[in-house]
């Protein structure tokens, strides 16, 4: 099965002007030196998919939820409000802690109503958790990986249009 996406270009920029330093060159050239600009992910439409064998590691709380979700994908938000409220919290913090010391934060975008559908029938569910899983900065170049899970493949297109200004 073939699917065809529409994904525009929308960049979402924590910048009040939505600009991005002109003089900047996105590129990792030290694992150790000063961190200057990093894409933060975001918890707003966490929906795990259904329990299957590659997710075992899961407590049994949410395993169980998992598994009573009708072969659909489980949101996080709804489910288990207090753990989801908590990971935003966790995540925001992360980001104050990046612009308190002078990183400039770059937030993904939310995914398209096409985006949130890619691979579905593959495997549900959708997560921005983890930004830096399916990509892989070497020097200047800029490589996407493939994620085995079905349901974190589509985390890319967002991740493209917040770093596609900082490369081009």
């Amino acid at each position: 099965m073939t699917q065809v996406l529409e994904i525009g270009t929308q960049t979402v920029h924590d910048r009040d002007d939505g600009s991005s330093p002109a003089s900047f060159r996105l590129g990792v050239h030290s694992e150790y030196g000063k961190l200057k600009t990093a894409v933060v992910g975001n918890p707003d439409d966490l929906a795990l998919p259904p329990f299957g064998k590659d997710l075992a590691h899961y407590n049994a709380e949410l395993r169980g939820a998992l598994e009573q979700s009708g072969g659909a994908a489980l949101s996080i938000r709804e489910a288990f409000p207090e753990r989801w409220e908590k990971t935003a919290e966790q995540i925001e913090a992360v980001v104050e802690t990046y612009r308190a010391n002078g990183v400039e934060v770059h937030r993904l975008r939310p995914y398209s109503d096409a985006e949130r559908g890619y691979l579905g029938h593959l495997q549900a569910g959708r997560s921005q958790l983890y930004p830096a899983d399916p990509v892989f900065m070497l020097g200047e170049h800029f490589l996407e990986l493939n994620v085995r899970r079905a349901y974190r493949r589509k985390e890319i297109f967002p991740i493209r249009d917040a770093v596609r200004p900082l490369i081009e």
